[in-house]
C-alpha cells in the first residue's frame, strides 16, 4: 500500500464529507464517526501518521467506499455494491 496515495484518497473522502453539496458534515461529526480526533485525521492526510484499520473502515462505510479501493486505488471499484456483505454489522 502506497502511503502517499492512501493519504490522498483519505483526504478526498474527508473533503467530500465536509462539502455542503455532498456529505454536509462538520469536522467534529466526521471525527466522531471515525472515532478519532480531527488532529489525527489531519496527520493521516498529511502522511505524518498511519491510519488505523478501524477508523479507515468507518470512513469507508460512511462514504460507501470499498476498503480495497481505499487501500489500493483504481485497480478496484470505489463504491460498495448494494447488498454487499457487511462483515462488521453495527459494531463499527
Amino acid at each position: 500500500m502506497d502511503e502517499l496515495q492512501l493519504a490522498m484518497r483519505v483526504s478526498a473522502l474527508i473533503d467530500e464529507q465536509l462539502d455542503p453539496q455532498q456529505g454536509n458534515k462538520s469536522m467534529v461529526e466526521v471525527s466522531e464517526i471515525t472515532g478519532t480526533s480531527w488532529s489525527a485525521m489531519l496527520n493521516w492526510v498529511n502522511g505524518t501518521a498511519h491510519i488505523p484499520f478501524v477508523p479507515m473502515a468507518r470512513l469507508a462505510r460512511l462514504t460507501d467506499t470499498s476498503l480495497d479501493w481505499l487501500a489500493h486505488g483504481d485497480e478496484f471499484d470505489r463504491y460498495v455494491v448494494s447488498g454487499e456483505c457487511d462483515l462488521f454489522g453495527d459494531e463499527l
